[in-house]
């Protein structure tokens, strides 16, 4: 009877620790599945959020006015969207893969002077597929791996061409006129309305007696006009009509 109640008793223990291990694997079960859905579903919204980046990356990517590119280190193309492909010349980006047309000492210059700078900010000189110039303005980052070895370069190229010949044109204009104010045989002068002469060229000088312009702008325009004509009478017909043509009056 003993045996047979201690039997008993054993059979009772092991019958709840079997029940407990059993409740513990289930719970553990249930965490495990809880767990494991709740990662999957981070894994899945991750990727969703990967995809709509990557959507939102291509679209900007196809659609920006801006040249977009990316090279490998030794300055040729591995990608570059429709706009760059446009700006030089060619009829899809595929044309441009593999071609080098941004020097790598170029790109590198662009990448150390910073973000919205070429090499001294001076717009970059390329010819198209047709052989025609383009100025663009570049802008570019170097890629590097984990160990900092170089793998090229990406950034942005603005078409600047119209800018650029407009200031050009300027510069020689301004350039055409400083050359025919200083070697033009008639006298020269811009005055302010008191009177101070603010340039002059050298044909003035010699005009009215002084070695230099130098002299000449240390006077005031007035003593320049004789006593029966003054320059008060001269600022008043130039107000009137804006400008005074064939005015003829004894210099001293």
């Amino acid at each position: 009877e003993l045996y047979r109640n201690a039997f008993s008793n054993q059979t009772r223990l092991w019958s709840f620790l079997l029940a407990i291990f059993a409740g513990m694997t289930g719970i553990l079960m249930f965490v495990y599945h809880r767990w494991s859905g709740f990662l999957e579903g981070e894994v899945r919204r991750e990727k969703d959020v990967v995809r709509e980046t990557e959507g939102h990356y291509t679209k900007l990517f196809h659609s920006a006015r801006l040249g977009i590119f990316r090279t490998d280190a030794d300055g040729a193309f591995t990608a570059a969207n429709p706009a760059l492909a446009g700006m030089l010349g060619y009829p899809a980006p595929a044309r441009l893969l593999g071609r080098t047309l941004l020097h790598p000492d170029l790109l590198r210059s662009s990448a150390e002077a910073g973000a919205g700078q070429s090499a001294k900010g001076d717009p970059v000189r390329l010819l198209t597929a047709h052989g025609v110039p383009v100025f663009v303005r570049l802008s570019s980052k170097a890629r590097r791996d984990d160990e900092g070895i170089l793998l090229g370069y990406e950034g942005f190229v603005e078409d600047v061409t119209d800018s650029h010949l407009a200031a050009q044109k300027i510069r020689d204009s301004e350039r055409r006129y400083s050359e025919l104010f200083r070697l033009s045989p008639a006298g020269i002068y811009v005055a302010t309305e008191e009177g101070r002469i603010l340039e002059t060229n050298d044909s003035m000088a010699a005009m009215f007696g002084h070695e230099s312009t130098a002299e000449l702008l240390q006077l005031p325009v007035y003593v320049l006009y004789s006593e029966s004509y003054t320059g008060e009478e001269f600022l008043k017909e130039l107000r009137k009509f804006a400008s005074v043509r064939h005015a003829v009056f004894e210099a001293q």
